[in-house]
């Protein structure tokens, strides 16, 4: 065992699987992590969801992140616990679209 070893998770997206972590009894020190993928649609025909620069400079993309990130925030927080963002980028949909195409073929 390493009981000083310390263990980041959920690495999750929804903030309510964020509770199940935070509240876990571990010895070891724990960090909140999460992802933060503002656009989330998978299909070509949303437009809404899709990277545009209109989408991602719309005001309500912008209240959507800051409302998203207040939630772990509030949690870590409440908790003592050092928050993570450990995964992010505008979209979550692997090649889905040209953002992630280009970013995936960058790797």
């Amino acid at each position: 065992m390493a009981p000083n070893l310390t263990i980041s998770g959920p690495g999750t997206y929804a903030a309510d699987r964020a509770s199940a972590w935070v509240d876990l009894a571990l010895k070891q020190p724990k960090i909140l992590t999460f992802h933060n993928y503002p656009l989330t649609g998978c299909s070509p025909g949303l437009a809404a969801d899709q990277p545009t620069m209109a989408n991602l400079m719309a005001p309500n993309m912008h209240d959507r992140s800051i409302n998203y990130h207040s939630s772990f925030v509030k949690k870590g927080n409440t908790a003592m616990l050092p928050i993570w963002v450990d995964e992010t980028g505008i979209s979550a949909c692997v090649c889905g679209n040209e953002t992630t195409k280009t970013y995936a073929s960058a790797m």
